[in-house]
């Protein structure tokens, strides 16, 4: 019988990592499965809002509402992660998109992390700290 220890919670960084691992390798579905539907806004790069049009009424709410609906969506979406493995047992080695080594991941990462504005970080720490 195995022991079973507690999982280490997640930091702010690593949830941010698995939300954009999650939505960088849905963009290579996408490339590869159908044409874009929409032209990128400015709030495209921002976690949580990536996928809402330019017009939408949620960009007009107060700052307070849209970090609230980015957390939201933030959080389904690492909750619902379409990517993750169903199954306990020990994986075989194998590429899921083969577009990008884990190395070249991990850089691409920690950059945009370094370049993610004030509120985006606090996002992740508060769903950090929610456990």
């Amino acid at each position: 019988v195995k022991a079973e220890f507690p999982k280490k919670p997640l930091s702010a960084y690593n949830l941010f990592f698995q939300y954009n691992r999650i939505k960088l390798l849905q963009s290579f579905v996408k490339k590869e499965s159908e044409p874009a539907k929409m032209k990128p806004g400015p709030h495209s790069n921002l976690p949580g809002l990536e996928d809402i049009h330019p017009t939408s009424h949620i960009l007009s709410a107060p700052a307070h509402e849209i970090k609230k609906f980015r957390k939201m969506v933030i959080q389904r979406l690492i909750d619902e992660n379409p990517f993750r493995l169903t199954t306990q047992e020990k994986r075989s080695h194998g590429k899921i998109h083969g577009k990008m080594s884990f190395l070249e991941m991990s850089k691409y990462m920690g950059k945009k992390w370094k370049q993610s504005d004030e509120t985006t970080k606090l996002i992740f720490r508060e769903l950090s700290s929610e456990g």
